[in-house]
């Protein structure tokens, strides 16, 4: 499987584990828009949005240094709104010429700024079910084209000014599609899932 496939696995099942939608009140933008709900006619689907972005757009995002190779690939290619993923929240990458949304989500609080930068972190999600805690690139341990995720207790943070306990959540941005992947439901229906990833 090539990075661009797993990349487009990755984002078509945002909307699997990610049963949100919008209202007419506050209605998606319109690339992200999928149709009224069957169920419900007030509230309007999302689905992602295949748009690309030049690599010179990354500049934004890469405040700390690069990033996963993977992860530069999917906010290049795709756009989303913030995503509950189960294992994480996926900040938002909304439409625009560029980058600069997904930088405003990234890099949206100067409080943690002021602790995650200086000390080599890049949040790009939030903990799973409305936690603030901070998943983050570890950018002390990047290596070649990947780096660990790890969750850092907001508390510690906003409280202490300190980056406090680190805590590795997956090896790799790599690893954390691979769970995300394992989780959907609509995805390994024909094959055994380790058939389908090592494809």
């Amino acid at each position: 499987m090539t990075d661009s496939e797993l990349i487009r696995r990755f984002v078509d099942c945002f909307t699997r584990l990610d049963d949100s939608t919008f209202s007419h009140n506050d209605p998606p933008p319109p690339e992200f828009a999928a149709g009224i709900d069957p169920d419900d006619w007030n509230a309007i689907r999302w689905k992602p949005a295949s748009i690309g972005a030049a690599e010179a757009s990354l500049k934004v995002i890469r405040r700390v240094g690069p990033l996963p190779r993977l992860y530069e690939l999917l906010a290049t290619s795709y756009r989303w709104p913030a995503v509950e993923l189960s294992v994480c929240h996926l900040l938002p990458n909304l439409p625009a010429d560029d980058l600069t949304p997904l930088a405003a989500s990234m890099f949206a609080d100067p409080v943690l700024n002021n602790i995650l930068i200086p000390n080599g972190f890049s949040r790009f999600a939030s903990g799973p079910c409305q936690s603030y805690d901070c998943f983050c690139f570890d950018h002390n341990r990047y290596d070649s084209n990947d780096c660990p995720v790890v969750r850092i207790n907001h508390e510690s943070v906003l409280s202490e000014d300190s980056v406090g306990n680190v805590e590795t959540v997956f090896d790799s941005f790599r690893d954390l599609i691979y769970a995300v992947l394992a989780i959907d439901p609509g995805l390994f229906t024909r094959r055994g899932r380790q058939n389908q990833l090592r494809q």
